[in-house]
């Protein structure tokens, strides 16, 4: 049974760490607010081009937060900090990287196609996407 919606901030957002990839970034944004993300948590693993100016206007608008977080092989440290510090602000939260989209393949949201997973499960606790 899926969680109610109505407890959280967001319906689903996505974790991702990144580093040096601005040049694609607003495509990705782009794709995955179309697909139903609500809400994006980007760590900055020590970028040195332009990604801070890209998602500048999806941070005013509220989509993004954005945290510098440097270090080596600092990908799980960034998944275990979102999941301690925003695991009650969405119902569903998806890691993904930067050259991964999910694609749903109907014209559902992504939250959509994850309520019909989960509804048939009820022990189940997440779904994993396979790439």
């Amino acid at each position: 049974m899926a969680a109610d919606k109505n407890l959280f901030l967001y319906d689903v957002a996505i974790v991702a760490i990144l580093k040096n990839e601005g040049h694609y970034l607003k495509e990705w944004l782009d794709y995955h607010l179309l697909a139903g993300v609500d809400h994006f948590y980007l760590y900055d693993n020590e970028s040195t081009d332009d990604y801070s100016e890209i998602i500048a206007p999806y941070v005013r608008a509220g989509l993004v937060t954005s945290k510098y977080f440097p270090g080596e092989s600092m990908q799980f440290a960034a998944y275990d900090e979102a999941v301690r510090d925003y695991r009650f602000a969405c119902r569903y939260m998806a890691f993904v990287d930067l050259d991964e989209f999910i694609y749903p393949k109907t014209a559902q949201t992504v939250a959509e196609v994850v309520d019909d997973i989960l509804s048939g499960e009820e022990t189940a606790s997440g779904v994993a996407i396979n790439w």
